[in-house]
């Protein structure tokens, strides 16, 4: 009972901690096109205009995987488990192609993107840099499952609310690829959506929870205050 409410403390922190990675930061915002209207100044707009959600999605969606793949690339040199080190292989692998789409779009329109992390997820990722051995494996994990949950929430999303049919066409594309990552670190992390397996199979990265089925709509995670999980 304990490991559970631990495992449930752990998800809830960790899904607190990146609830705002896809909020538009006003100090990491890229260079605007004059002539683009949904590149305006909010205070030149009416705010939440569909051009103002397509651009919200995409500077998160380009820091989110810009940290997908850095974080990947530090947690094969630092996890313990060959399962853990060739699931993260495939993060940076599908994130990598993710993040090249999203720059084909955005430069066939003249937007910009952002090249760098947002202070979110550079602090997520200094957090990370500071552990080793299996604090990082868990962590990693644990972190992983829980971002991928508000990813595929927010890229279901925007496969149905942008207005741009691009971008609705590569948040659809890239579902399935996240929807994966997902049900692999909820299998890793040995959470069935009701309670937590011993945790000695969670440092293995065995656990053998249910995946979520490819519907866009996972299980829901522990319920409480401060899931992050609502959709926005």
């Amino acid at each position: 009972m304990n490991k559970t409410l631990s495992l449930a403390a752990i998800l809830m922190a960790a899904v607190l901690a990146c609830q705002f990675t896809f909020a538009e930061d006003p100090k990491n915002q890229p260079d605007r096109n004059p002539a683009d209207p949904s590149a305006q100044p909010a205070g030149e707009r009416q705010p939440g205009t569909a051009q103002d959600k397509d651009q919200m999605f995409i500077r998160g969606a380009a820091s989110s995987g810009l940290y997908e793949v850095q974080l990947a690339q530090l947690a094969q040199e630092r996890v313990q488990s060959d399962e853990i080190k060739r699931l993260a292989k495939r993060v940076q692998d599908d994130h990598t192609q993710l993040n090249e789409q999203l720059n084909q779009i955005a430069q066939s329109k003249k937007w910009e993107v952002p090249k760098q992390l947002n202070e979110v997820h550079q602090a997520m990722l200094s957090h990370m840099q500071k552990l080793q051995g299996k604090d990082f494996e868990r962590n990693y994990i644990y972190g992983q499952f829980a971002d991928h949950i508000k990813g595929v929430l927010k890229f279901r999303d925007a496969s149905e609310e942008c207005q741009d049919p691009q971008l609705k066409q590569f948040a659809a594309g890239a579902l399935p690829k996240l929807q994966a990552h997902l049900q692999e670190f909820q299998k890793a992390a040995g959470w069935n959506g009701a309670e937590a397996r011993p945790a000695s199979s969670t440092e293995r990265g065995t656990g053998t929870g249910t995946g979520a089925p490819g519907t866009g709509r996972p299980q829901d995670p522990p319920s409480g205050p401060g899931t992050g999980t609502e959709r926005k």
